[in-house]
């Protein structure tokens, strides 16, 4: 299956690469998943119409598109994207589209299931994790930066890991915005 991915930055795109392909092996699409990423390198809205074209107005086309973006507590951000995706889709009418905003951002998925996070970075299961409060981008770094007994792991390696470990049924029934994802995969 070929998937368009526009995503903000880099610590986004090959984890959430990981947690497409998790999704296709649970619903049992065991077909290879071909990700066509695209890094926006910040708030996606400029790079929407890049991502369309891209994604779509091609000899060989994605199968479906999913633009995901940081909420980071701004509603607006989301509601610029959905505009042009729907006024995209009104001219397109059979192009499969998904916007994702995680709120805060992608790495708040992290925290809602926690345990891959702890079990990753070796936290006590029974404990909350530390440094509630915290932005979950900042909250995750600082984490890592404590708790990363192997040294040899960079930070990427701790986000593909923790997204390979994320149980991802759990998370549906605790996130909104990720059971929409899998209800647009299914």
């Amino acid at each position: 299956m070929k998937i368009g991915i526009l995503y903000e930055g880099d610590y986004d795109n090959q984890p959430f690469t990981i947690l497409l392909r998790h999704i296709l092996k649970n619903f049992g699409h065991e077909e290879k998943l071909q990700p066509v990423p695209l890094a926006a390198q910040g708030n996606i809205a400029p790079k929407v119409e890049d991502g369309l074209k891209l994604f779509f107005e091609v000899t060989d086309p994605c199968n479906i598109a999913i633009f995901i973006n940081d909420m980071d507590n701004k509603p607006e951000r989301c509601k610029g994207i959905r505009r042009k995706v729907t006024a995209y889709k009104q001219k397109h009418p059979t192009v499969a589209i998904a916007v994702l905003c995680p709120d805060p951002c992608f790495e708040e998925w992290f925290f809602i299931e926690e345990n891959a996070l702890k079990e990753v970075l070796g936290l006590p299961m029974e404990e909350p994790i530390p440094y509630i409060g915290m932005h979950s981008k900042l909250r995750l770094e600082k984490l890592i930066y404590k708790f990363n007994d192997d040294y040899t792991k960079s930070k990427m390696d701790i986000y593909k890991e923790i997204a390979e470990n994320l149980n991802i049924q759990s998370l549906a029934t605790r996130n909104r915005e990720f059971k929409k994802l899998l209800d647009f995969i299914d």
